[in-house]
């Protein structure tokens, strides 16, 4: 509310003149109406203006009401609306009548409002009138209008010959698509209750009844879009609008003075304190778990509540996390995007951290000061350049998700952020729910990312570790973090078990894959590679597989977009297992016939050393429906995919080996084109696997020729020692 507005039309006897028609102000609800004003009017539309001025009137008393009632109504903001009303036409593409609409859903999809052209066309039914606006200072004017071939032809705003209406609209529409950067306002059209007289009303208009309302409420302070608001521009040399008789527009308050700080909050205030301060509104957003798959003769409508301790549906099956998708569809696809992009890079919290500020698709009912976040996510997006041009056939668009460049060194953060929070919540008032502790069995970085969230929290955690199975750096991270760690004899699957008996005994809260609050965090990697391409959906993308829950939680993010309109489409994925621990693949060659498990073989990628993965169904949905593909690959070819991504530029880890490995073969047999964007995902720091480095490049690795092997070099501290080896090693370049 409070804001000015304005009808504009055409003077048919006067080509010339352009008439502005202050029709009603809203005051608390209510219209008044307010005299006919003649202002002096200069037009300006997508850098292309044309200056026509308006004669002086008696109304001059009442502009500078208008202009006072706005500048008080407004506040700080002293915004002006300049509207035009107008009928777009019934069609909605391919005439010049018909630009209306388009428009509308430009701005709609722009400025993240929730509504579409036919919603629109049916809430105004056949009159259809066009609503278009800008708020704008008030020394700057920008004309949108009816038809608009009679305003933008007579004023000559456009190249001759060129229909005003479509042209014109169509250089505003090309604006906004291309800055975005204006800042939000709301429409809403109804029937005024009780309309002057009709030619009063509108003179040249045949005495339409329809009229502009109000303004819709604006967007929850919580919910920023991309572009802040930057503030008021200084006033341009004479573009302004005023009565003839007007007095100077006062100036804008001056700026701050240079060198000066503003604080976010005051010094005694963290930053989870000024989010409690500043709590944002319900939203309506929730989540539940529900059976996964569904089963055929299961009750249909079974459900939980997040806030229960449940790892398996009635049938015995999985669990899933579901959102309440109507509730997120309220908003289209351009709001969460620009939702999303507003929080990058910031500390506000817990919006910073690369998960939580998907709060809405991941845990939307959580309150911030639950959540526990050490503002993990936001990794690199690396351009792998030589890798792609020099050893993959001319790649150009070659990318490694560095998700290991996280706070203990692997993706398991990005879940783990979510599981350790819900526990959080659960513990804490008013639930109180007696969990004494949380577990995992690990292949090392479940391990690590559990012992880090929970010592952040105040929570203890329990690790069995399989004995000997894991590298020394794995197995440092909970022991530094206080964890009570237990190494047991026996692999992964036989650890999996344990965990299960234990945590059916115990007040202790299961924390693998087989929760499925963990999948929550790790989908936003997905959604995080789409941001990082400007909301582009790439060709492929390749995920290495083991417990096998990581391809369905990429699957999750780039479908959930989909469905809610970020995106139109979902990358083609492929799972990339170890020849060693590969019951996928098997499973994929046999055409989906029958899963067998498998005891897991030793491999150099320890973390996917499984051979009775938990998540295998969520991992056939997610590969049949974005018709994806399964590739292995030996311990040569992973630890030579690894070194040979080392030598340009990367320091990758053996499990991003294996999915570089399953890059290499899909490009020999031109499964993958050269010019796809192609993304393969990196799931833990190769600082993790150092003696697999070393064990490759001293060539000690038995029954492996080693082919990028790179040993250091003994030389004796002699000058002629060193030149010898220098020219040997740089023959041809020096």
């Amino acid at each position: 509310m409070g804001r000015v507005l304005f009808l504009v039309g055409p003077d048919k006897s006067n080509p010339n003149r352009v008439w502005w028609h202050h029709r009603f102000t809203p005051v608390r609800g209510f219209f008044l109406p307010c005299p006919l004003l003649l202002l002096r009017l200069r037009c300006v539309s997508a850098g292309r203006a044309n200056r026509r001025s308006m004669p002086p009137t008696a109304s001059a008393p009442a502009c500078k009401a208008a202009v006072a009632a706005a500048t008080t109504a407004a506040g700080s903001q002293k915004p002006w609306l300049f509207v035009g009303l107008g009928n777009p036409g019934r069609m909605y593409k391919g005439t010049r009548h018909n630009i209306g609409f388009e428009m509308i859903d430009a701005i709609a999809e722009a400025e993240g409002i929730s509504v579409s052209s036919k919603q629109f066309k049916a809430k105004v039914g056949k009159v259809g009138q066009l609503v278009s606006y800008f708020k704008i200072p008030l020394d700057q004017l920008v004309v949108i209008y009816d038809d608009l071939d009679l305003p933008f032809a007579k004023l000559r705003l456009l190249p001759k010959g060129g229909h005003g209406g479509h042209n014109g609209m169509r250089s505003i529409i090309d604006h906004l698509k291309q800055t975005r950067d204006f800042p939000r306002l709301r429409i809403g059209m109804a029937y005024h209750p009780t309309p002057p007289p009709r030619r009063q009303l509108f003179p040249h208009h045949g005495g339409r009844r329809t009229c502009l309302l109000h303004l819709l409420p604006p967007l929850p302070p919580h919910l920023p879009l991309r572009h802040p608001q930057p503030p008021p521009p200084p006033p341009p040399r004479r573009r302004r609008v005023r009565c003839a008789t007007d007095a100077t527009v006062p100036a804008p308050a001056p700026a701050p003075a240079a060198g000066t700080t503003k604080h976010r909050r005051p010094a005694d205030e963290n930053i989870r304190e000024e989010a409690a301060r500043h709590r944002a509104p319900k939203q309506g957003l929730s989540a539940w778990y529900e059976p996964f798959p569904p089963a055929p003769n299961g009750d249909p409508n079974e459900r939980y509540s997040l806030d229960e301790i449940v790892y398996r549906s009635s049938s015995g099956g999985l669990l899933d996390v579901r959102h309440d998708m109507d509730a997120l569809a309220r908003f289209p696809g351009s709001y969460w995007r620009d939702l999303f992009d507003s929080r990058v890079g910031r500390t506000t919290w817990p919006y910073g951290s690369g998960v939580w500020s998907k709060k809405e698709f991941v845990l939307p009912e959580i309150d911030p000061d639950q959540i526990v976040s050490l503002f993990e996510g936001n990794s690199n997006l690396f351009w792998a350049e030589r890798l792609g041009r020099e050893h993959l056939g001319g790649m150009n668009d070659l990318w490694v998700k560095h998700c290991g460049i996280s706070h203990t060194g692997s993706f398991k953060d990005l879940g783990m952020t979510v599981l350790v929070s819900q526990v959080n919540r659960l513990r804490r008032a008013p639930l109180s729910r007696p969990i004494a502790g949380v577990g995992c069995a690990s292949t090392g970085d479940t391990s690590a990312a559990l012992s880090a969230y929970c010592a952040a929290a105040g929570i203890p955690a329990i690790v069995f570790l399989p004995a000997n199975r894991i590298s020394l750096e794995q197995l440092i991270q909970p022991i530094a973090n206080g964890a009570t760690v237990l190494s047991l004899d026996t692999d992964f699957d036989g650890c999996m078990r344990l965990i299960r008996e234990v945590t059916a005994e115990l007040p202790i809260y299961l924390a693998n894959s087989l929760n499925s609050l963990r999948l929550e965090g790790q989908k936003t990697a997905a959604i995080e590679i789409l941001q990082q391409f400007d909301w582009e959906v790439p060709d492929w993308v390749i995920v290495p597989g083991g417990n096998l829950g990581n391809i369905y939680a990429f699957y999750k993010g780039f479908e959930m977009c989909r469905v809610l309109g970020l995106v139109d489409r979902v990358p083609r994925l492929v799972c990339a297992q170890a020849a060693n621990a590969n019951p996928l693949y098997r499973y994929y060659k046999s055409g989906w016939t029958e899963f067998q498990p498998q005891v897991a073989e030793p491999t150099f990628a320890s973390a996917i050393q499984i051979g009775d993965p938990v998540s295998v169904d969520r991992a056939v949905v997610a590969l049949k429906a974005t018709n994806g593909i399964v590739e292995e690959a030996t311990e040569e070819e992973l630890m030579n995919s690894m070194s040979l991504a080392d030598r340009t530029g990367m320091f990758a880890c053996p499990h991003t080996g294996v999915a570089l490995a399953a890059l290499f073969k899909l490009r020999d047999q031109r499964i993958i084109g050269a010019n796809e964007r192609t993304v393969v995902v990196s799931t833990a720091h190769g600082l993790k696997f150092s003696q697999s480095k070393i064990d490759y490049h001293d060539s000690k690795i038995e029954d492996m020729a080693c082919k990028y092997a790179n040993p250091p070099v003994s030389v004796k501290a002699d000058f002629g020692a060193v030149m010898d080896v220098l020219q040997k090693r740089l023959k041809g370049k020096l």
